[in-house]
């Protein structure tokens, strides 16, 4: 998109280009460290995640899907959800660093409705934001 040499500010802009161009439109907040998930100077709102769940899934469907861990059955929601009503009912992405317990993705809801879950925790005690990440999605599965 901008050429060579490829440098930080180019690979930030070429993100923002690349999902404006699916009509995915960050934040003016929205700010993207290195593109790894584990700085701690990336920000990005729940609604900038909602947004691109939405169009990812708009786009690829259950090819994006399968791309994610399958609750209870593997990756990072293999254990987390064994044993609950969201197995094999929800698809997600985790990030855990210290301080920090992320889970995007999808829950279908008891009426088959597919929901897009975004809940970001940033406290220092991130087991209970675990916890209450898996009551509300747990609850979401159970009542919608």
């Amino acid at each position: 998109i901008q050429g060579r040499p490829s440098t930080l500010l180019k690979g930030r802009e070429a993100i923002r280009t690349i999902l404006a161009r699916h009509d995915v439109h960050l934040s003016k907040e929205a700010f993207i460290d290195n593109g790894s998930g584990l700085s701690r100077l990336s920000r990005l709102s729940a609604i900038d995640l909602a947004n691109l769940l939405t169009s990812a899934y708009g786009r690829y469907g259950q090819q994006w899907l399968n791309t994610l861990s399958l609750a209870g059955v593997d990756g990072t929601a293999k254990r987390r959800f064994r044993g609950s009503n969201v197995v094999n009912a929800g698809w997600f992405k985790t990030g855990t660093i210290k301080g920090v317990k992320n889970i995007i993705g999808y829950v279908r809801g008891k009426s088959g409705t597919l929901y897009s879950v975004v809940i970001l925790v940033n406290h220092p005690q991130t087991w209970q934001g675990a916890a209450m990440q898996n009551d509300i999605i747990k609850w979401l599965v159970q009542n919608y």
